[in-house]
This record gives C-alpha cells, structure tokens and sequence, in this order.
C-alpha cells in the first residue's frame, strides 16, 4: 500500500484458508466437477469441509460451455452465498517474443494448416493439463504432442530443446515463467472470461 497508494482493492488468489489475512469478500472459485465426493484430503478434493461454503459470501462456478446470453437474474438482493456461474474461452494467440503477433482462433488454425507439415506441440503445467489440450483441439487445431507437467512446474530451455516440433502453444499463466527462454516457436493462449450473470462484478464492488 506504501507502494501503490492509489490501489483500494485487492485480489488474493488462494486467501480462503489464510485465516489471519483480513478479508472484506470470500469468493469461492470452482470447475464444473463442484466439490466432487464432498470429503477433504486425503479422501477427497476439498480443502476444507463443505460447511465453510455457509461462510463465503459468493461461489463462483466454471461452465463447460457458455449456456445463453448473460443475465441478472431473479436473485434477492441480500442472498448469501452470491452464486453465478462463467465460462472461459480462448481468445487468441499471441507470439510469446513477436507481441505483434496476435491472431483469434480461426486465423491461427487456418495459418497452421496452410502448412500441413508443420508439427503442434502444447505444453502446460496446470492443474487440469488436459482440458487445456482439449480445448485447442476443440477449436481445430490439429495436437502432434502434448507435455502435462505438474502445477507450477518450472520449465527451462533446455526443456524447449528437446522438442519437435515447428510451433509450441502454452497457457497464460505458464507464459509468465518463459520470458527469459529464447524459443521463436512459443505461443500463448490468451483466454477470455464471459458471465452468465453480468450483475456480478457491480455486486463486487458494492461490497468493498
């Protein structure tokens, strides 16, 4: 706050259990699996027990697909938790070195099959690898190889040079670790957040 001054509000990913940080808002953030089996670790997916869902003030859950035009809703002013649900779609891509770069969807696809022999790899060090793949295959593109590592893994040069092939498509969040990594061949999915319920981010905000 010393830093930036002009900053009033923050967003912590991962705050929910870090009980000794104050917190204005709890926002659980979930995919279309919810919490599963219901049950904590080991047993189950949760970190918590399903109780503390009665705590947080809205639950936030990821669609597999976007189910119609976003609306308001009959929700009651005061109902706790806030529930809403939101799609993400990949939005374009964008040449990790060469900024200006940047295609949509289908002018990238239609680029790498004017090429045929050209070889796709995909790698990502998510926690749900696979439904990244999924989704560039969904969208046409053509997967040679695909490399799951796990959650926040690092990746090194040297980790590029063992692959083959002409052009490597990466997640965002996986982006920020390979500035320093001088592969031409590396591009980023960029992806686009769209609600389901387009009252929520003034419902956010009201609560700060």
């Amino acid at each position: 706050m010393a830093a930036h001054p002009e900053i009033d509000i923050l967003i912590c990913d991962d705050g929910l259990q870090h009980l000794a940080l104050g917190r204005n808002v709890e926002i659980v953030v979930q995919d279309q699996r919810g919490t599963g089996n219901g049950l904590t670790f080991p047993a189950g997916p949760l970190r918590e027990p399903m109780s503390r869902l009665k705590e947080v003030d809205a639950i936030l859950t990821r669609s597999p697909e976007w189910g119609g035009k976003s609306s308001t809703g009959n929700r009651p002013k005061d109902s706790r938790p806030y529930q809403s649900k939101f799609v993400v779609n990949i939005d374009c891509f964008q040449n990790l070195h060469n900024p200006l770069k940047k295609f949509t969807p289908p002018i990238f696809i239609e680029m790498i099959q004017s090429h045929p022999r050209r070889k796709i790899c995909a790698m990502a060090a998510i926690g749900l690898p696979n439904r990244f793949f999924l989704e560039l295959q969904n969208l046409g593109l053509h997967l040679d190889q695909t490399i799951a590592l796990p959650d926040h893994a690092m990746m090194v040069e040297a980790d590029f040079h063992k692959i083959q092939a002409d052009e490597i498509v990466v997640t965002a969040k996986d982006a920020v670790k390979l500035r320093n990594i001088a592969d031409q061949r590396i591009w980023v999915a960029h992806t686009q957040l769209k609600w389901f319920d387009s009252q929520f981010t003034k419902w956010v905000l009201m609560q700060c």
